[in-house]
């Protein structure tokens, strides 16, 4: 893990890249469920499809932790093209909030928090001016 943190923090929030490997994923009642595990050893990199609060933000800045995100629109032509496979890890009784291992490849995402509190979403927000 320390390898991708030290690959990760050479690049600026919105940088693209392609992931491949294995994930272990789940959903937020998971992360109720296995808080303790999370607060003994935390979560250096995260892949959510949207913004995460300041929290997250302060978290990742203060532990040396990185928010990725991907397109949560064209989910069903990721899933096609990038996910190998996918079987179900623990909490199985919960459904699609169980904890999944997910083989990808070239999965597209981006970097949108990095472990220096920048934030990819305050950045873009910041930037437009509506009128």
């Amino acid at each position: 893990m320390d390898e991708i943190r030290a690959e990760l923090t050479k690049y600026p929030v919105k940088t693209r890249l392609s992931l491949s490997g294995t994930l272990i994923v789940g959903r937020d009642i998971v992360h109720a469920k296995i808080k303790e595990r999370l607060d003994a050893g935390g979560s250096m990199v995260m892949l959510a499809k949207g913004n995460r609060s300041q929290q997250v933000v302060d978290a990742c800045n203060a532990h040396g932790g990185f928010c990725l995100g991907s397109i949560g629109g064209p989910a069903a032509r990721l899933a096609k093209d990038a996910i190998r496979k996918v079987e179900v890890v623990e909490y199985e009784e919960l459904g699609m909030e169980a904890v999944w291992r997910i083989e990808i490849e070239d999965f597209p995402a981006f970097i949108i928090i990095d472990d220096k509190g920048n934030d990819f979403f305050d950045e873009v927000s910041t930037s437009v001016h509506l009128r």
